[in-house]
């Protein structure tokens, strides 16, 4: 496994409980590689708004850098699990972004 000269590595952390344990995880183990990633950014997909409190407090001990949040819509979810093209939903836009 080579991470050699990599500008930048997403996280992506989804709704479950365990999701900041595997962030942690890959945090750690891309410094224990002692590889040349230049930055790190987390993002947690699928929460719920009432969640990001929490999300932000679980993940606050990482040594990468939260941009934001995606937020759960249970249309979307309706429309692609019955193969519904998600075009004209009406989305909740990106929450919490650091940028």
């Amino acid at each position: 496994m080579t991470t050699k000269d990599v500008d930048a590595l997403l996280i992506v952390v989804g709704k479950e409980s365990a999701f900041p344990r595997f962030g942690c995880e890959i945090d750690a183990l891309t410094e224990t590689l002692r590889s040349r990633i230049h930055r790190k950014y987390i993002v947690a997909n699928l929460v719920r708004i009432e969640d990001i409190p929490r999300i932000r407090e679980r993940i606050s001990g990482f040594r990468v850098e939260y941009l934001y949040s995606i937020p759960y819509d249970e249309e979307i979810e309706a429309a692609t699990n019955n193969g519904n093209p998600v075009t004209g939903i009406k989305a909740q836009p990106v929450v919490e972004s650091n940028r």
